[in-house]
């Protein structure tokens, strides 16, 4: 395999770069509340430049419409429309039915594209969607072919992209910041839509306007991506980093160093989210949420970063660390009195990462472990690795970006430049190997050595699941490593000046702190930012929690109540005084409820119904486990907890 060597300044890859797009919406049946239901669609409207009043589908059955949709789309030599189309938050939705029809009904498909002759054969291709972690397709592509007399003489590739994530946010939310003609109807006007069969023509708007807002939209933030020299690609991370950063900001190669790759991955952790002290009663005084701005593009603009090839030592001592940037695999012995440590380690059972006390085996970056000996931690070396360069890497990038955005004079500038900063230091972290779905029948050889999975074989439909590895220029963890390594610091630091000043800590998470006492507070890049005041919290467990008799800048808002993987739907059926109940009772029986929604992607492969169906499926959800990354102190009326010991953290 051949490997990039370098990550070259100015020298984007120009593979990827969308340049003219196309959108589409879907809208299918109001699935059951109370009941699995096949999703169906009953209307695609697509929109672009070259079809300004948009073009309906919505006659026949539901596989009618989406091979109607295509038969239009997909025209080879004749087509206007560009080869690339976006759909809003289309990798848990709109994809589905399409990549369902293009599979069940794939023989259809061979006059896709039709020419006259009699020695001319045109078909199309699925190919393989692009399906990361979450479960929900990034991409679906797919491929026509024109033989003539045999022999492939025309091919063209049809991309389909979630806009979601190139654009996080609702399509409501977008398109109100970045201020376009179109804007969304609102729920009042959605909820006053009849039956398609009686009010077709208000459907076809309702549809259409979404198709123009989100096309609106996009052409704004590539609009101000092109203002600044930069390109656009199908997602935020690819945007920034590639499309913006290494094109305009990036002042030197970068060699690459793939040999470490996985070890550095699995170093790789992202934020500190933990709670400290699970209910905060009322205080006169008020309780400060407090939230960095902008935390790791702050790490990116003061800090020096690695570059060059590391070099590995066993010689290594911490002052080697004074000036030169690196990790090391160390066992460091953190004081067992510790309240607040600093360094983290994984439960092996879960991967959730804990801060606890004892003795810890583990490669850390260098910063942290310089801290680690300040603060008294018996830190010994046992493998080192230091990069021959660094500079300033991210500075201008990060300082043009942020003054952009505090000169914005539209919710449109303000928002790209949150998302280019935001989302640029992961992309360096991208693993090698991934899977995707493939029609492609796998040889024995790829079946032996594993690169070829079964477990997703459609034995009606021969999908396979197909391992693959693939080295990018721009993969270079230790800079995405160094982002989050610093960021934890930062934090530690900011909550150990709550520690010495005799305060209490609540609970953080990434990039915010809640506590009782006052701290040091501006509106500049990297500051600490007081969000809100609150007069009582309680403290579930990470990303779930409530604020009571909520204030920002001085005047009453609506409670906090945060329930980490609950819908909206479902959150609006508790209340502050249920999160007290169930810290001080210890019950969380009633954090409970389901509805319908779309089964996700993973799960819609049901041999006993035939194949792949897109289905609602209940989703039902509900507290399973009590708060576990740190030790709770039940005897305590406000629940304090401390770090695990590591020889409790065992049996946790």
């Amino acid at each position: 395999m051949a490997y990039p060597k370098e990550f070259k300044a100015g020298e984007n890859t120009s593979r990827g770069i969308i340049s003219d797009f196309g959108v589409f919406d879907m809208e299918t049946n109001q699935w059951e509340d109370d009941e699995e239901t096949y999703i169906e669609p009953f209307l695609i409207t697509y929109y672009d430049a070259t079809h300004p009043e948009g073009v309906f589908f919505d006659n026949g059955s539901a596989s009618d419409i989406i091979f109607d949709f295509l038969r239009f789309y997909i025209k080879g030599r004749h087509r206007k429309s560009p080869f690339v189309a976006f759909a809003h938050n289309a990798g848990k939705f709109d994809l589905l039915p399409i990549m369902e029809c293009a599979i069940r009904e794939s023989e259809r498909f061979a006059d896709v594209v039709s020419y006259n002759g009699d020695d001319t054969t045109n078909f199309m291709r699925f190919l393989s969607p692009i399906i990361p972690p979450d479960g929900s397709i990034i991409s679906l592509t797919m491929r026509t072919h024109m033989t003539e007399k045999g022999k492939t003489s025309n091919s063209h590739k049809f991309v389909f992209h979630d806009s979601l994530r190139l654009l996080p946010g609702s399509l409501r939310g977008l398109s109100q910041s970045f201020d376009v003609e179109h804007q969304k109807w609102s729920k009042q006007d959605f909820d006053s839509l009849g039956s398609f069969t009686d009010d077709k023509t208000r459907w076809r708007s309702y549809c259409l306007q979404d198709c123009k807002a989100l096309y609106e939209v996009i052409k704004r933030f590539q609009g101000i991506i092109h203002e600044m020299g930069g390109d656009m690609y199908n997602t935020i991370a690819k945007t920034s980093t590639l499309g913006v950063f290494q094109k305009c900001y990036l002042t030197h190669d970068l060699p690459s160093y793939f040999d470490l790759e996985n070890l550095i991955h699995n170093y790789y952790r992202g934020g500190r989210t933990e709670v400290f002290t699970m209910l905060a009663p009322p205080n006169p005084d008020l309780y400060k949420y407090y939230d960095f701005n902008s935390l790791y593009p702050a790490m990116m603009e003061q800090y020096m970063f690695p570059y060059g090839e590391p070099r590995s030592f066993s010689d290594s001592t911490l002052r080697d660390f004074e000036d030169r940037i690196g990790f090391a695999d160390a066992t460091v012995v953190v004081p067992e009195d510790t309240y607040l440590p600093l360094l983290s380690t994984t439960v092996e059972n879960s991967k959730k990462m804990v801060f606890p006390v004892g003795k810890i085996n583990g490669l850390f970056e260098g910063s942290l472990l310089l801290e680690a000996d300040k603060l008294g931690y018996d830190v010994r070396l046992n493998k080192t690795w230091l990069f021959p360069e660094q500079d300033y890497l991210f500075r201008d990038f990060i300082r043009d970006l942020y003054h952009r955005r505090q000169q914005a004079r539209s919710g449109a500038m303000n928002k790209t430049m949150k998302l280019l900063m935001n989302s640029s230091y992961g992309k360096f972290a991208q693993k090698s190997t991934w899977s995707n779905l493939s029609t492609q029948v796998p040889s024995v050889d790829e079946l032996l050595s594993g690169v070829v999975r079964l477990d997703f074989q459609l034995p009606h439909f021969g999908i396979y699941s197909r391992e693959s590895q693939s080295f990018k220029d721009f993969m270079q963890p230790g800079l995405s490593a160094r982002v989050t390594a610093l960021g934890r610091l930062t934090m530690h630091r900011a909550m150990m000046e709550v520690v010495r000043k005799g305060g209490m800590l609540f609970y953080c998470d990434t990039d915010s702190i809640i506590t009782d006492t006052r701290l040091p507070s501006g509106k500049g890049l990297g500051e600490l930012d007081l969000e809100r005041e609150f007069l009582e919290g309680a403290f579930l467990s990470p990303k779930s929690y409530s604020l009571h008799e909520v204030y920002e800048d001085g005047k009453k808002v609506d409670d906090v109540l945060k329930m980490k993987g609950f819908p909206p739907l479902l959150r609006h059926d508790f209340s502050y005084d249920d999160f007290v109940f169930a810290i001080r009772n210890r019950d969380y029986s009633f954090f409970k409820g389901s509805l319908f929604r779309p089964r996700p992607f993973k799960t819609l492969f049901h041999q006993q119904l035939g194949g792949f169906r897109f289905l609602s499926q209940e989703l039902k959800k509900s507290v399973q486990n009590e708060y576990d990354k740190r030790c709770i102190d039940f005897s305590h009326p406000l629940r304090t907890t401390r770090p695990w010991k590591l020889s409790e953290l065992e049996k946790v």
